[in-house]
Order: C-alpha cells, then structure tokens, then sequence
C-alpha cells in the first residue's frame, strides 16, 4: 500500500479550500479514491457542542472545502458523526454549535447523526478481544470514509490525531 502524506501550509480559516485542495493534489488527488457516482462518507470530529473558535471540533471550513472537492471528483458527500457526549441530543447540538449543520446546509449534503442513523453488528474475524462490533449504517452504507480530524491536545493521551477521529 502507497502511504502519501502532505502538508500545506494555512494561515487562516479563509484560505481552507486552497489548502485543502493543494494537500490533496500533492498526494494524487481525490480521483483515485473516488468514483463517479460514490458515497463518501466525511468524518469531522464533532466532539461536543462547541463553537469553531473554541478549536475543539473540526473546523467548519475545512469539512466545507471537502464537500466542494468530493462533488467536483463526481462523488456525493455525506457528513457524519456522533459527539463524545451520550445524552440525548448530543449529536444534534453539537452540529449546529460547531457550525457542520451550516455547512451540510449550504452544501446540500446529508447530515447524519450516528446516534439516531441506526447500526449494525458486525462480527470480527479472528478477533483478539472483540469478536463483534456496532457500528454505524453511515459507515456501512458509503462506499469511501474520509476522516477529517481536529489536530489538538488530549487530558489522557497528551495528543490526538486522526486514528481517534475514527473510533
């Protein structure tokens, strides 16, 4: 497997798409991994109902240059995630307080919210601890999964990156 990172510079919020677009184009673009007709399934990091500048979920400007860049490569972006938090309505309000349900809006792209979209169990071969998994329709269901984690400190694990943005 061919393992591509890049990094762009991006002095602001402002500049998302270009630095978006740039990071993609460096690693080979969005075509190799996306199809005419694909559902691609975006996944920020939507921990809790908190602002954009508060810098705890993923930038709205950033899910929003994916959303762009997927429907020019001739996919159909779909957002989704579920928050941290397990009270009811937690999901819901944290969309909208972090601006995603906004950019999902503008973009006419699905929202779906992991809490209410349903799941199913899926059995893990030759699993060491968890012979079954839950795990989201959402994610089932597209046919490409792009993480879209919030680089940040973490209290338990100091740092946090893109494998928990997928948990």
């Amino acid at each position: 497997m061919d393992s591509r990172v890049s990094i762009v510079r991006c002095s602001d919020y402002s500049k998302s798409f270009e630095a978006v677009s740039q990071a993609i184009e460096l690693i080979g673009g969005l075509s190799s991994i996306v199809s005419e007709g694909d559902r691609v399934l975006l996944k920020p990091n939507v921990l809790g109902a908190r602002k954009p500048e508060d810098a705890v979920t993923t930038h709205p400007s950033i899910v929003a240059a994916m959303c762009e860049l997927v429907q020019e490569a001739g996919g159909i972006p779909l957002i989704g995630d579920g928050a941290g938090m397990t009270k009811p309505g937690a999901t819901a309000e944290a969309f909208r307080e972090s601006g995603i349900e906004a950019v999902a809006n503008g973009c006419g792209t699905e929202l779906i919210n992991f809490q209410t979209a349903g799941f199913a169990e899926v059995e893990v071969p030759n699993s060491m601890h968890f012979p079954r998994l839950f795990i989201s329709k959402a994610v089932l269901d597209a046919d490409v999964i792009i993480s879209l984690p919030k680089l940040k400190t973490h209290e338990l694990t100091h740092y946090t990156g893109a494998v928990k943005n997928m948990f």
